[in-house]
C-alpha cells in the first residue's frame, strides 16, 4: 500500500454517506492503522540507538534555549540600566568619541607619512628592474598625496622636493628612452653583433654594407610596447604636450647627431685601414665612401621616419587623445628637419662658392648657340657664324642667383643650425661634421640618384600636388645648376688650353687599341686627347644627371662644334696664305676628293688591315695605275711653277698628327654616339628624360654622328693632302729635267726626289699607321716611272752619259722606294726598260716589237725613235719611214701596258 493510501482512506471516510460504507472505510482504515503501527514498532527497534541520541540532543538543545532566553533578558535589562546611565553622560561620551577619531586619523596620517618616505627606495628599485610604469604610478600618487591633503605640512617639505626631483629624473629618462627608441633604434642593426668585440675588428663592410638599414622599408627595432609603455609613464605625469614640443625642437638636433655618429664612425674604420689621411685618398675611393655614407644615412632617417609613423599612430589612440592638447608634431616637422638635415651634409661635400667665368680669346663653347627648347630641332643643320668674340654662355643658374635668392631660406637656416650644434649643452654635437672626402661641387653628381629617389620618397609621403616640390628637391637642383654653371666655365678654360695646345703643335703618346704589337702608342693632339677625355665626363654626366641630359646633350654638340672650327683654323695656319699648295687645294676640293676616293687604292685603304692581305708587284702596279695617269695628265698640263710643294717636313708632320687625331676622335665619337643610343658597361641605357621624346633621342645621335662624319671627312683630307703632296714632290723634282736636260740636273733632281722621300717616310713613319702609310707610298713606283717615260719622251736630245745616269737615277729611286715600301718597285722596271731603248736602233726595237710585243704606247716609240735619230743625225724622211712601220705593227699587235 502506497504512502498516499492513509489520506485517501481518510477523505473516503469524511465523504462517505451511509453507515454501511463508513464501517468498510473504517474497517480498511484500522486494518492499515496496525500495519503502520507494526512498522512503526519494528523501525522503532532498529533505530532505538539513534533514536536515543536524537532525544539526548533534543534535550541539551532545549536547555541552551533556555539558557539563551535568560542571558537575553539580563542583555534586555542591562542595556536598559546602560541607557538610562547614557541619558545622564551624552556630553562627556561626545567628546571622548571627537577624540578617538582625531586619534585614529592622526595615526593613519603617521602611517601614510611613513609609507611616503618609502617611496623613493620603492620608486628607485622599480627603475632598476625597469618597471617604468609602476614606478610612474606610485610616484604620481605620492606627489597628488603630498599636493593634496599633505599639501600644508612643512614638515614634509623636503620630501616633496625630492619626489619632484625624482619625477624630473623619471622624465628625463623616459625622454631618453624615448629618443633612443625613435631615433637611434636603426643603430642596433647597423652595430649588431658588435658590441662584443674590439673596434680593431670591425671592417667596412660590416658596418656601411647594411641592406636592412639602406633598403629596408619597414621599422626594424623599434619596441612598440615599450615606447607605448613609456607613453603611458608620461601620460600619468602630464608631460606628453610637453615631450611633443621637446621632440619636435630637439628633432634636427638628433639627426645631426646620427649624422656625425655615422660619419665619425666611417672615418675612423676608413682610417684605421690606411697609412694616408683619408681626406687625401684618391677622388674616386673618396666618393664611394661619400655614396656609402649618404645611402647609410638616408637608410637611417628612413627608419626614423617609419618609426615616427608608428609614435604618432600610437598617440592617436584614445587613450592618449585625452592628454595630447593642441600639440602640432607631425610627420611633416620630422620630413622638414630630415630635409634641412641632409640640406646641411651635402653643403658640406659640395662647398658652393660662386662662380667666376674667367676671359676667353674669342674662344666660347656656346659661341653657336641659340636658346633651344626642342632637342630635335636643336640638331637640325643651320649656319654658324664665324665671330667668336662674344660670350653665349648664359650663367641662368649660377651660383650667385642661388645664394642671393636662397640665402636665408636654407644657408642661414643650416649656418644657425650648425652654432646651435656647437654650443649646446653637455654632450651636444659640439665638433663640425667630419668629412670623409675632400668637398667639391662634382660631388653632386654621384649623390644625385641616392638623394632625388629619397626626395621622391619624401614627396609621396608628404602627399605633395603634381607640379610642386620639397626645399630638398628645390636644393638639390639648385645645387646641380651650380654644378652646371661650374662644368660649362670648365669647358670654356678646356677649350682655351686646347686652343693654345693646337695651336702649339703639342703631342701626347696614348695605347694604340688597333696595333698587335703590345705596348704599340699613337701619336695624337694633346688637345684632342684632352677633349675626348673631357666628353667622356661628359658621358658619364649624362648617366649620373638624367634630368639634365639636353644640356648635356648640347654642350657636347658645340664643344665638338668649336673644336672642329679651331681644327680648321690650325689647318689653315699651317700654310701661308701667299701659298698655292697643289695637294691641299685639291685635298679640300670636294669633287677631286670625291674622284680620289673613287679609285681602288683608296678602296682597298679602307677595307684591307695591316699585314693581312698579300700583294703582287704587278697588282700593286694595276691598283694605281688609274690615279697616276689622272695625275700626269693634270700636273703636265699645269705650269710647275703656278704651284708649291711643302718643303718643311714639321708642317708634313702637323698634317699627319692632325689626320691620326681627327680619325681618332671620330672613331671616339661614334662609339660615344652608339653607346648613348644601346648603352654600354659605362653608360647605362638612356631613357628619355622629362621633356625629351625617343624621337628627340634620335635626332641628338643623327646630330653627333653627322659630325664625327665630319671629322672623318676632315681627315681624309689631310692624308689625301699627304698622298698627293708625296706625289707633287715627284712632279716637282723629276719635271725640272724635262727643262734642263743636261746629265748633272738629271742626276740632282733624282739625288733630291731620293732625299726628300726619305725624309717625308722618317717624318710619317713615327705617326701614320702602316696601311695609311702604304697609301701614302704605295704606286710611287708606277708614277715616277710614267713620269720618266713622259719626261723622255718631251726631250729633244739625249747623250750617252745622260743615259747611264738614268740608269743609275732609276735605280737610286727604286732602291730608295724598296726601303720605303718593303717591296720590290717592279713598276720602275718599265722606266728602266724604256730608257734603254735609247741605246737601240730603231730596227732593233721594231724587231723586239714583234718577237715580245709593245711594252708602250705608239707615241712613246715614236719619242724614242724621234731621238735616237737626232743622235745619228737622220732626216725627217727616216723618222717618216719609221713611224709608218710602227703604225703598221701596232694595227696587228695589242701593246701589254
Amino acid at each position: 500500500m502506497s504512502s498516499e493510501a492513509l489520506p485517501n482512506l481518510i477523505s473516503e471516510l469524511m465523504s462517505s454517506k451511509c453507515d454501511e460504507d463508513r464501517l468498510r472505510t473504517r474497517a480498511r482504515f484500522e486494518q492499515y492503522s496496525e500495519i503502520l503501527d507494526a512498522k512503526l514498532n519494528h523501525l522503532v527497534k532498529i533505530k532505538s540507538g539513534k533514536l536515543s541520541q536524537v532525544l539526548e540532543s533534543t534535550g541539551k538543545t532545549i536547555e541552551i534555549i533556555s539558557t539563551s532566553k535568560e542571558k537575553c533578558r539580563s542583555m534586555k535589562e542591562r542595556l536598559i540600566s546602560c541607557k538610562e546611565m547614557l541619558q545622564c553622560k551624552r556630553d562627556d561620551l561626545r567628546r571622548l568619541w571627537l577624540e578617538s577619531l582625531q586619534h585614529k586619523y592622526v595615526h593613519q596620517i603617521l602611517d601614510e607619512i611613513g609609507k611616503l618616505r618609502k617611496i623613493p627606495h620603492s620608486v628607485n628599485d622599480n627603475l632598476t628592474h625597469k618597471k617604468y610604469l609602476h614606478a610612474t604610478e606610485i610616484l604620481v600618487l605620492s606627489i597628488t598625496m603630498l599636493e593634496g591633503e599633505l599639501s600644508g605640512t612643512e614638515g614634509l617639505k623636503d620630501l616633496r622636493c625630492e619626489l619632484h626631483r625624482l619625477l624630473d629624473k623619471l622624465y628625463s629618462i623616459f625622454l631618453e628612452e624615448l629618443n633612443q627608441e625613435l631615433f637611434m633604434s636603426t643603430f642596433h642593426t647597423v652595430f649588431q653583433g658588435m658590441h662584443d668585440i674590439s673596434f680593431e675588428e670591425v671592417t667596412y663592410e660590416k658596418v656601411f654594407s647594411c641592406p636592412n638599414v639602406k633598403n629596408s622599408t619597414k621599422s626594424i627595432n623599434f619596441n612598440i610596447a615599450y615606447v607605448t609603455t613609456l607613453l603611458e609613464c608620461m601620460s600619468l605625469m602630464g608631460k606628453i604636450p610637453e615631450t611633443l614640443e621637446i621632440l619636435k625642437e630637439e628633432c634636427q638636433n638628433e639627426f645631426m647627431k646620427i649624422v656625425q655618429k655615422l660619419s665619425k664612425y666611417m672615418y675612423d674604420i676608413v682610417q684605421k685601414s690606411t697609412d694616408t689621411p683619408v681626406l687625401e685618398l684618391p677622388n674616386k675611393q673618396g666618393q664611394l665612401f661619400l655614396i656609402d655614407l649618404l645611402e647609410t644615412i638616408i637608410g637611417h632617417f628612413r627608419q626614423i621616419s617609419i618609426n615616427s609613423k608608428i609614435f604618432l599612430h600610437i598617440l592617436g589612440k584614445s587613450s592618449f587623445s585625452s592628454v595630447l592638447g593642441d600639440s602640432c608634431y607631425q610627420m611633416t616637422d620630422v620630413y622638414s628637419n630630415i630635409q634641412a638635415t641632409i640640406e646641411y651634409f651635402v653643403t658640406s661635400y659640395l662647398e658652393i662658392q660662386p662662380v667666376t667665368t674667367l676671359p676667353l680669346q674669342n674662344i666660347s663653347v656656346f659661341s653657336n648657340s641659340q636658346n633651344v627648347s626642342d632637342l630635335s630641332a636643336f640638331f637640325l643643320p643651320r649656319t654658324y657664324a664665324d665671330s667668336r668674340s662674344h660670350m653665349l654662355f648664359k650663367f641662368r643658374n649660377s651660383s650667385q642667383g642661388l645664394i642671393g635668392n636662397r640665402k636665408k631660406r636654407t644657408y642661414d637656416n643650416l649656418r644657425d643650425t650648425e652654432l646651435q650644434l656647437q654650443s649646446g649643452d653637455g654632450n651636444r654635437n659640439s665638433k663640425k661634421l667630419t668629412l670623409v672626402c675632400k668637398p667639391s661641387l662634382r660631388n653632386i653628381t654621384h649623390i644625385f640618384d641616392p638623394l632625388k629617389s629619397f626626395v621622391a620618397e619624401i614627396e609621396s609621403a608628404l602627399n605633395i600636388e603634381p607640379g610642386t616640390h620639397c626645399p630638398l628637391h628645390v636644393f638639390i637642383f639648385d645645387c646641380a645648376n651650380n654644378f652646371l654653371d661650374q662644368v660649362n666655365s670648365e669647358i670654356n678654360r678646356i677649350l682655351e688650353n686646347a686652343s693654345l695646345n693646337l695651336q702649339s703643335w703639342s703631342v701626347s703618346s696614348i695605347p694604340d687599341a688597333t696595333s698587335d704589337r703590345e705596348g704599340a702608342e699613337k701619336q695624337i693632339l694633346t688637345s684632342t686627347q684632352i677633349l675626348n677625355e673631357n666628353l667622356k665626363e661628359l658621358q658619364k654626366l649624362l648617366s649620373n644627371l638624367p634630368d639634365y641630359s639636353n644640356h648635356f646633350l648640347q654642350l657636347i654638340y658645340y664643344v665638338i662644334l668649336d673644336y672642329k672650327d679651331l681644327v680648321h683654323k690650325v689647318f689653315k695656319s699651317l700654310f701661308d696664305v701667299e701659298q698655292d699648295i697643289l695637294s691641299v687645294s685639291w685635298a679640300k676640293d670636294r669633287d677631286i676628293r670625291r674622284l680620289l676616293k673613287s679609285f681602288s687604292n683608296w678602296k682597298f685603304l679602307q677595307v684591307a688591315e695591316s699585314g693581312e692581305m698579300i700583294e703582287s708587284p704587278e697588282e700593286i702596279r694595276l691598283r694605281n695605275k688609274e690615279e697616276s695617269e689622272l695625275l700626269i695628265r693634270n700636273l703636265h698640263s699645269e705650269e710647275r711653277t703656278s704651284w708649291e710643294i711643302i718643303r718643311d717636313c714639321t708642317v708634313l708632320f702637323n698634317l699627319a698628327i692632325l689626320q691620326e687625331s681627327l680619325q681618332w676622335f671620330s672613331e671616339q665619337l661614334l662609339t660615344f654616339v652608339e653607346d648613348f643610343k644601346n648603352g654600354s658597361s659605362e653608360m647605362a641605357p638612356y631613357e628619355a628624360p622629362e621633356g625629351a621624346t625617343e624621337l628627340q633621342v634620335l635626332n641628338a645621335a643623327t646630330g653627333l654622328k653627322k659630325l664625327a662624319k665630319e671629322y672623318e671627312d676632315f681627315s681624309d683630307v689631310c692624308l689625301l693632302a699627304l698622298h698627293l703632296e708625296v706625289r707633287a714632290h715627284c712632279f716637282h723634282y723629276l719635271l725640272s729635267t724635262t727643262e734642263d736636260e743636261s746629265s748633272e740636273a738629271w742626276e740632282a733632281s733624282i739625288r733630291n726626289l731620293s732625299d726628300d722621300l726619305i725624309k717625308i717616310d722618317e717624318t710619317l713613319v713615327t705617326v701614320l699607321t702602316p696601311k695609311e702609310m702604304k697609301y701614302v707610298f704605295e704606286g710611287l713606283g708606277e708614277l715616277i716611272a710614267s713620269i720618266l717615260i713622259h719626261s723622255v719622251s718631251q726631250m729633244t736630245k739625249v747623250s750617252e752619259s745622260l743615259v747611264k745616269r738614268m740608269h743609275r737615277g732609276v735605280f737610286v729611286v727604286q732602291c730608295c722606294l724598296s726601303n720605303i715600301t718593303m717591296t720590290r718597285e717592279v713598276s720602275l722596271e718599265r722606266a728602266r726598260q724604256y730608257i734603254q731603248l735609247l741605246n737601240s736602233t730603231c730596227e732593233e726595237i721594231l724587231n723586239e716589237i714583234l718577237e715580245e710585243g709593245p711594252l708602250f704606247k705608239e707615241q712613246e716609240y715614236l719619242s724614242i725613235f724621234r731621238l735616237t735619230l737626232e743622235k745619228v743625225g737622220s732626216d725627217s724622211q727616216m723618222l717618216n719611214y719609221y713611224e709608218t712601220k710602227l703604225r703598221a705593227i701596232f694595227k696587228r699587235v695589242t701593246v701589254l701596258v
